[in-house]
């Protein structure tokens, strides 16, 4: 396991998505505020952290499948660059990590983060093999 697997494993090139947490800046009219401003970069690790620990889950579920995909083989767990029992190590820090910083933020940010989780994980486990 090397560290350019390691940012592949946790989607870094992802976390521009979590950017959108910048919007409650925007609409609270509160762009100027540095506490706000540091409030929102903090809570943007935090959803970097867990975004990251829902890429690593989904990868574990998907491993056998995404060993099989053209485009999706070469990722950390399909190509055995990096072992399952590394990835949920570093899933498991990740989510603390990121669930302790949304805490230490505010009960209702944390609330928000359970949120997000869960309807990821629901998508993992059960929503992506239904027909909507």
């Amino acid at each position: 396991m090397n560290f350019i697997d390691t940012i592949k494993l946790i989607r870094a090139n992802q976390w521009y998505k979590n950017l959108v947490i910048f919007l409650s800046l925007i609409f609270g009219k509160e762009l100027f505020n540095l506490f706000a401003f540091q409030q929102t970069i903090i809570g943007f690790l935090a959803l970097c952290l867990i975004s990251s620990s829902n890429y690593i889950i989904n990868d574990i579920i998907d491993i056998k499948k995404d060993r099989n995909n053209p485009e999706k083989k070469n990722r950390p767990l399909a190509s055995g660059s990096i072992k399952i029992w590394q990835a949920l190590i570093i899933f498991l820090f990740l989510l603390l990590l990121g669930l302790y910083i949304s805490f230490s933020l505010s009960k209702i940010f944390f609330i928000f983060v359970l949120t997000l989780l869960t309807f990821t994980q629901l998508y993992s486990f059960i929503l992506k093999n239904e027909i909507l």
